[in-house]
């Protein structure tokens, strides 16, 4: 009986912890979010209060990079009688008029407008 109970504690042992991926992120000085139990939105963790060795119940991942903005290039010759065109960046150079539209990629919400030409 003890030699079981002794056998299943060193499998235990082996086992990888259920967010190791998590814990070693927060050792390498990334950020970590937690989904909220309550409101489902990913927070970030301070790891003192709530943290993956206290909390194996919620779901934990190492917080995601922000996805760079999104341009959008927009060309025409004659502002009257054209209709506008989204052109690739390397095509600015051949239309008399020019814009560059900026949009965040993770709202996609409208961020600015340049006048390249």
């Amino acid at each position: 009986m003890i030699r079981a109970q002794i056998a299943d504690w060193g499998n235990e042992m082996t086992q990888k912890h259920k967010h190791a991926d998590v814990l070693i992120a927060i050792a390498e000085g990334k950020e970590v979010e937690y989904l909220h139990p309550a409101t489902f939105i990913w927070e970030l963790s301070d790891n003192t209060s709530v943290n993956p060795l206290l909390q194996l119940e919620y779901e934990w991942r190492i917080k995601p990079e922000p996805k760079p903005d999104v341009e959008v290039y927009v060309g025409w010759e004659n502002v009257i009688t054209d209709e506008l065109q989204e052109i690739p960046k390397e095509s600015v150079t051949n239309y008399a008029h020019a814009i560059k539209l900026t949009f965040d990629a993770e709202t996609n919400e409208y961020k600015s407008t340049e006048v390249i030409k």
